[in-house]
């Protein structure tokens, strides 16, 4: 980063300085062979020629990045503009600013650098675009060498139609200036100053109905009528209690503090009611439809119910007082739009939760605000999300029966709600009772604290929330994950208060409530004269935004995230996580067939430098992202022939082999180690193959093929290995191993050499497997295992095959290794074993008559009294033994005394060392004159000058 940052600057300077100097600053900008520009060109080198690949310069991570800078807020346009997608320091990276005080570390300053990854263009081909590589570095991160993905999240444009209707003076005079703005799935409402309610399509934003009470009726008009102040909007998914016939329903809260409930299907006026003696500041229609909560400018809180009349047309009233004025300012009202008869009240030093059933209201839950309630000028805003967290079931007439009666099961749908003040954040998740309709558990999850004055809060989905703070900035905050994922500015919009139309006078002189309203995937929001609704883009929006920038690695990285689940503020995938995963990798894979596509018209697959090097950041693409979805098989049949078709099929494998030697790969097939072997062996590059062989972990479907390899090429070390864990297999390599220990006539130098090497593997080998662990990977052998294991062992080594018909001697197969290293195979048989040299005394006495062994060194083995027995009954049978070493080792008296019968009963052996046991000083001293009585003898037997010499060398 500091060789950048010179670089840079020194390219400023020039440039001031000059003009006319595009051939010098083209020269300036070319990276030396150090520099992070040209860091993957050395890399992708290094792949043919070396096993090995050395990690860039690391970068320096944002959380440890010094002097942070506030990234430039986005243009209010209709698109929200692209972000720099070069910026490699973070996958989802935090904003400078720093909304989550307590959550987010301080992010690093945005640099417009190239990637350390990034290959470096020839000059002669200036007009092609270089593909990211992604040839694996140090660790196991699947998304190392991709761009991280900074598509945006908020996509900001102005309702036209809705705009239109206050654009001008006449229009203004006619219908008024709008004062609070209301949407759902289906309609978008907007109430004026003028007391009319205009209804827009959702989804075409064309007016469909103006709504006036003092047209539908003129003299309640007159009493309860006057400027909109609320408007609340009810979208049920069966008929409501109050009408049959309609599923959607708009409450309109007047000035003179009448409430007007409208039917949305044929814009007839339903009911209205003087709810309240003062303006109607913010209402709510509860989930059934038939009741509503509002709250007035003197802190009225209430709860009006409609039913059908027994007798005659039109609605019955019946109002609640909930919290009477003037005990505090109410500064919130909100309800639980789905399922759930759920109000919330907010006053300055609390938040209170109310049940509704029928006509009765009870709180249930109560929330006190922080730092004592809310201050003069500070407001307390809601933010409801209902999650369903398991099957939802279909709802018939018997369960709404049910329902009725208190008596249902729930099925996986809890609410979820936030409630802010200040600059905090709290969310509380609402448990419904299994058995009880309106029972809850309330269960405070979450706790944020933001560093700006929060005016308004909503619900986009369970992963995200968005803010409006005291600046009108909207941020995108994934509550859960603890980060702030984008911020838009909305300055421009001019989003207005009620104080502003209405001079409201109470605590909330800065209600956002009517001016503001989010719904699914969007947020509407409310100028002096405009409106705009900001949509939070879904994962494939995003994606496709950022492929139609011709950012094809930026989309492959959004998708492997979302794969992965380290993706922040999600919207759009399903919540089962296979079929999320199924969908992300169609579309990963259709991406990376558009990259190879781009590849193939930019460079071509001509054998030149530049198109290998294409190839291979293809290839290394394409394998990083099939192991990040754990798709080696869908590697190796689909994109494993496409390489070969183009006749790059060695590229394609040199750059596997590194993610295998980085051992993330999970398998092979027989056709990938067969192209392996095939490739290597004609480029005589075969040790590279073991390598490979051993970095990936032995399967039974390939077992039989890699060992045909192994023994073919001697690869005795990567077969024991095969053998063992794929096929549970100890006893065959040892037989491939003994037999790769018999000598050969006319042997060569370098064929001894490689028998002796193949010797001490199979000396090692025999030392772990009867120690109990496995060659290469020391993983330890079940004791149920490890006894039959040894048995099969031993009756290779010391069980002799059927007799020759000459009668000749046979050659027992493990004297080479006792030849070879006669401790190594004695400690091999005393590990962690008991009575081993005494059961097999003969074969292994046998053996070392016929190699007529003089001298057997056994110290720091650690032998124990039974060892010694055991090699007491071979020293007995062994007549050329002359010399037996024993220092260091467990010995006590018992084996000293085996050890005593031995030396007395074969009268060849003439000195025992028995230094550093635990034998006692009697049977030490009982072995000592026994052979210095028969060192004498043998010196009065011998001629004397050979009893002179005999006399030294004892």
């Amino acid at each position: 980063d500091a060789q950048l940052a010179a670089m840079e600057a020194e390219v400023a300077a020039f440039s001031t300085g000059n003009e006319g100097g595009a051939a010098d600053l083209d020269d300036m900008l070319t990276p030396d062979p150090l520099s992070p520009g040209a860091s993957d060109r050395l890399l992708l080198d290094l792949v043919e020629d070396s096993t090995t690949i050395p990690d860039p310069a690391p970068e320096v991570p944002p959380a440890l990045a010094t002097n942070p800078e506030q990234p430039a807020a986005p243009e209010l346009t209709a698109d929200a503009p692209a972000e720099d997608l070069a910026d490699l320091l973070q996958p989802e990276p935090a904003p400078a600013e720093g909304v989550l005080a307590e959550s987010l570390p301080p992010a690093a300053p945005e640099a417009n650098k190239p990637s350390p990854l990034a290959a470096t263009p020839d000059k002669s081909e200036a007009g092609k675009k270089p593909i990211i590589s992604a040839v694996p570095k140090s660790g196991h991160d699947p998304l190392v060498g991709l761009p991280p993905a900074r598509a945006p999240y908020l996509k900001l444009s102005q309702i036209p139609v809705v705009t239109k209707q206050f654009g001008s003076a006449e229009e203004e005079a006619a219908v008024g200036v709008p004062s609070t703005l209301v949407a759902n799935s289906t309609f978008v409402a907007v109430g004026t100053t003028a007391g009319l309610v205009l209804v827009f399509d959702q989804s075409y934003h064309t007016l469909i109905q103006t709504l006036s009470l003092e047209e539908a009726s003129p003299g309640q008009a007159s009493e309860a009528g006057g400027p909109v102040f609320s408007v609340a909007l009810y979208s049920g998914t069966e008929a409501s209690l109050v009408s049959s016939k309609s599923k959607d329903l708009v409450l309109v809260g007047h000035m003179m503090g009448g409430v007007a409930l409208w039917d949305l299907t044929d814009f007839t006026l339903m009911a209205v009611c003087q709810a309240h003696p003062q303006p109607v500041m913010m209402s709510g229609i509860l989930s059934t439809g038939d009741s509503f909560g509002s709250v007035s400018r003197d802190g009225l809180v209430q709860h009006t119910s409609f039913s059908k009349k027994l007798m005659g047309k039109g609605l019955s009233v019946k109002s609640t007082v909930v919290m009477p004025p003037a005990l505090e300012p109410v500064l919130a009202l909100s309800v639980c739009p789905e399922r759930f008869n759920l109000m919330a009240v907010s006053t300055s030093k609390q938040t209170v939760v109310y049940c509704v059933d029928g006509s009765t209201v009870r709180p249930v839950y109560r929330h006190k605000l922080p730092e004592g309630g809310a201050s003069a000028g500070t407001g307390v805003y809601h933010g409801w999300y209902v999650q369903t967290t398991g099957v939802r079931k279909e709802r018939g007439i018997k369960d709404r029966i049910r329902e009725k009666l208190g008596e249902v099961e729930s099925d996986g749908v809890q609410p979820v709600f936030a409630i802010s003040c200040g600059r905090c954040l709290d969310v509380v998740q609402i448990v419904p009772s299994d058995s009880t309709r309106n029972s809850f558990d309330f269960i405070h999850s979450l706790n944020l604290a933001i560093k700006m004055e929060i005016t308004s809060i909503g619900w986009i989905s369970d992963r995200i929330i968005l803010v409006l703070d005291s600046q009108s900035r909207l941020r995108v905050l994934d509550p859960y994950a603890g980060k702030e994922v984008e911020t838009m500015d909305l300055s421009a919009i001019q989003i207005h208060t009620q104080q502003q139309l209405f001079a409201t006078k109470n605590n909330n002189s800065h209600s956002y409530h009517n001016s503001v309203c989010t719904h699914g995937s969007l947020v509407y929001l409310l100028g002096n004269k405009t409106a705009h609704f900001c949509q939070v883009l879904s994962w494939h929006e995003r994606m496709a935004g950022l492929e139609e920038a011709g950012n094809l690695l930026g989309a492959i990285s959004l998708c492997l995230q979302c794969w992965q689940g380290k993706a922040a503020a999600v919207v759009g995938l399903p919540r089962n996580q296979e079929d999320a995963q199924a969908i992300l990798s169609e579309q990963v894979h259709g991406l990376l067939e558009n990259c190879f596509r781009e590849m193939a018209a930019l460079h071509g697959f001509q054998n030149t430098q530049t198109a290998n090097t294409a190839v291979r950041e293809a290839a290394g693409l394409v394998i990083s992202c099939c192991l990040c979805m754990e798709q080696a098989d869908y590697l190796y049949q689909h994109w494993l022939p496409r390489f070969v078709a183009v006749a790059h099929s060695r590229s394609f494998l040199e750059v596997l082999e590194q993610f295998i030697l980085e051992k993330r790969v999970p398998f092979l097939t027989v056709g990938v180690v067969g192209s392996f072997y095939e490739t290597y062996r004609d480029a005589r590059k075969i040790a590279r193959v073991e390598d490979i062989l051993q970095s990936v972990p032995p399967s039974k479907l390939t077992s039989y093929a890699v060992i045909s390899i192994c023994k073919n090429e001697k690869f005795f070390k990567t077969l024991t290995h095969t053998y063992n864990i794929a096929l549970g297999d100890y006893a065959t390599p040892l037989q491939i191993l003994l037999e790769a220990t018999f000598p050969k006539q006319n042997e060569t130098p370098i064929e001894e050499s490689s028998r002796h090497k193949y010797t001490r593997l199979a000396l090692l080998y025999l030392n772990q497997v009867l120690a109990g662990k496995e060659l290469v990977a020391g993983d330890m052998i079940s004791e149920g295992d490890l006894t039959g294991i040894r048995s099969q062992i031993y009756e290779i080594l010391f069980v002799p095959p059927s007799p020759c018909p000459d009668n000749t001697p046979q050659v027992l197969s493990f004297e080479h290794l006792l030849r070879f290293d006669a401790k190594g195979f004695f400690r091999a048989l005393t590990f962690n074993q008991k009575k081993v040299l005494l059961l097999w005394a003969g074969p292994i006495a046998a053996a070392c008559s016929a190699l007529k062994i003089k001298k057997l060194d056994l110290s720091n083995i650690s032998l124990s009294d039974d060892d010694a027995r055991g090699i007491a009954e071979i020293a007995k049978r062994v007549q050329s033994l002359e010399v037996l070493v024993l220092n260091n080792n467990h010995i006590g008296n018992s084996g000293a005394d085996f050890l005593f019968k031995a030396i007395d009963h074969n009268p060849q052996l003439y000195q025992v060392e028995l230094d550093n046991n635990v034998v006692g000083s009697a049977t030490y001293s009982q072995i000592q004159t026994k052979l210095e009585q028969r060192a004498n003898a043998k010196l009065m037997d011998l001629p004397a000058e050979d009893a002179v010499e005999t006399s030294a060398s004892l």
